[in-house]
């Protein structure tokens, strides 16, 4: 907690006179959610649930969140978590972003004039059971808007091997299935991301495909239009940004691309900008 009051400290001093509205200040550690007196640092609240659960903070139109990720804390260091939280951000005027943090030692910052509300997930244990992750962690997932995180096999190209990979979905729900707007997540690759429309379990709609290079980690691809069923179909836009890999002693560079058109079996009638 000296990290936290040090940084609070350093923020007061040189962020108070630059700005109009309040700062609230949270910590969580693991399972444990503390509130922080901004002007005095000092804990003025202090929850720990039995069980692992979401953590939900408010944020009023004229606050700052200051927010601490400390999963490096003595409190959670006989468990083995995977340091890395995803926080749901909802906007006042009821859309829906995920950010995804390193929660070992990590403070950001959130403004109320956007957001209404953030909810950080609960800690990912290294060594979880398959019934432990499997669930609905907030909201309604039945008729509503809820988060809803799984398990599903997929191929690893690194270790040429199959493994289980952590998907989230927050969004809009419809007789249990994926439907409205939603943005799902790998949260093993959290930057590989869907954000768009759903139709019964499908991606149907407009939307965002964010495509991962697991090799270099970075994003190399993205795709922005409309989907049919699962597949891109209909008028949309490929995005491939510059990509440099190094194979075989040599650098293979493949330049950025911008392919606009109606797509359809992932290929497209297209008008191609550089």
């Amino acid at each position: 907690m000296k990290k936290l009051l040090l940084l609070i400290s350093v923020f007061i001093f040189t962020f108070s006179n630059a700005q109009q509205q309040d700062t609230i200040s949270h910590s969580i550690a693991g399972k444990i959610h503390f509130e922080f007196n901004y002007s005095l640092s000092k804990i003025i609240d202090k929850d720990s649930s039995e069980n692992f659960e979401d953590t939900e903070i408010e944020i009023k139109e004229n606050e700052i969140l200051v927010l601490d990720l400390y999963d490096d804390c003595k409190c959670a260091k006989h468990l083995k978590f995977n340091k890395v939280r995803s926080i749901t951000g909802i906007y006042r005027d009821g859309s829906l972003d995920i950010f995804t943090y390193e929660s070992g030692n990590d403070v950001v910052y959130f403004n109320g004039s956007d957001l209404e509300k953030v909810i950080i997930s609960k800690p990912l244990i290294d060594n979880y059971k398959l019934q432990d992750i499997v669930q609905c962690v907030s909201g309604d997932c039945e008729n509503g808007l809820g988060t809803y995180i799984w398990l599903e096999e997929g191929w690893d190209f690194i270790n040429n091997k199959e493994q289980l990979y952590t998907y989230q979905y927050v969004g809009e729900w419809k007789d249990g299935n994926k439907h409205g707007y939603g943005i799902q997540t790998n949260l093993t690759y959290p930057l590989d991301r869907y954000l768009g429309q759903w139709e019964n379990n499908q991606k149907n709609g407009f939307g965002t495909d964010v495509f991962l290079n697991v090799e270099i980690m970075k994003v190399t691809d993205e795709y922005i239009g409309q989907f049919k069923d699962g597949d891109i179909y209909g008028q949309g836009t490929w995005i491939r940004k510059e990509m440099r890999i190094m194979h075989e002693g040599e650098m293979i560079v493949r330049p950025a691309e911008i392919e606009t058109g109606f797509w359809l079996d992932w290929k497209t009638l297209s008008k191609k900008q550089k």
